[in-house]
């Protein structure tokens, strides 16, 4: 990871179950374990996306009694994925009735792809063609942490489609520099 120049914030959220955060333990280890706890309010992950960008992911809890907490992260996001998988019956309806309502309640402008998870079981998905979320203006994946699918199409996309979005990341003298990528290093942050 040393030689990312750049990092993208991306916020995962969905219902909980759906599996967003095997499918995070395997964009950011190229494994999965089969142990996952749910998560409790917010993790995150950061990993390669591509030659020069992180992706810094931060997985929201989809259970409700984590909805304050996680509002919270909503605010200064620019990109999201929602989640959803088949075998979390309501999942793909509360992406559109209260997921995508309530980011963009709290974070105004932001570029949203929509994931389906698990595509490794057999199911017909017509949420993929669904004309609601072209309106929107959302991308659809497919992504299957077990076969290890569709994970460089969807972050290269999300790499490709938020150039303006990246922050730089400077190494000096193995400290950290964080500055907006359209912002002068003035108001660097240097942790």
């Amino acid at each position: 990871m040393e030689n990312a120049e750049y990092m993208l914030k991306v916020l995962v959220a969905g219902d909980h179950l759906v599996g967003k955060t095997t499918f995070l333990e395997r964009a950011a280890t190229n494994r999965i374990s089969g142990n996952v706890k749910s998560t409790i309010g917010v993790d995150f992950q950061v990993f390669m996306s591509s030659e020069n960008t992180k992706i810094q992911a931060w997985d929201m809890s989809g259970q409700q009694r984590f909805r304050k907490i996680t509002e919270a992260y909503f605010k200064q996001c620019q990109i999201v994925i929602l989640c959803y998988s088949d075998d979390v019956r309501e999942s793909k309806h509360n992406l559109l009735k209260e997921w995508y309502p309530l980011i963009k309640e709290k974070c105004k402008k932001f570029k949203c792809y929509v994931v389906k998870l698990k595509t490794d079981k057999e199911s017909e998905d017509v949420f993929a063609q669904d004309d609601e979320w072209k309106e929107l203006g959302a991308t659809h994946f497919n992504v299957s942490a077990k076969r290890n699918v569709g994970y460089q199409n969807l972050f290269n996309t999300i790499v490709a489609e938020n150039m303006d979005s990246r922050r730089y990341i400077g190494y000096h003298h193995n400290q950290t520099i964080l500055a907006s990528q359209s912002q002068s290093c003035g108001s660097c942050v240097v942790s």
